[in-house]
């Protein structure tokens, strides 16, 4: 990313791309991306985020989402039975 936001590096247009975030936290940096690409002449079919940070301090919500997070362990498990169930 330069201080101008994000450029292409490569000839992207008539591509459809999907975007793959390591961490969503404002989705800014997605977003930023995102144009960048469009710009470029891509369509962005999606954005997919690998985590997400939840700031606990943002308001209640986010602090009891945080909390019942907190109290489970992670199983990585969990996460294909939730995609099998759904």
């Amino acid at each position: 990313m330069s201080d101008v936001g994000y450029q292409t590096s490569k000839e992207v247009s008539g591509l459809r791309i999907l975007l793959v975030d390591d961490v969503y936290t404002t989705g800014a940096r997605s977003q930023s991306a995102a144009s960048a690409l469009q710009l470029a002449g891509a369509t962005v079919v999606g954005i997919v985020a690998i985590g997400r940070r939840i700031n606990p301090g943002y308001n209640d919500f986010s602090l009891r989402l945080w909390k019942e997070q907190r109290a489970q362990s992670f199983q990585f498990g969990r996460i294909f039975e939730a995609h099998r169930d759904a």
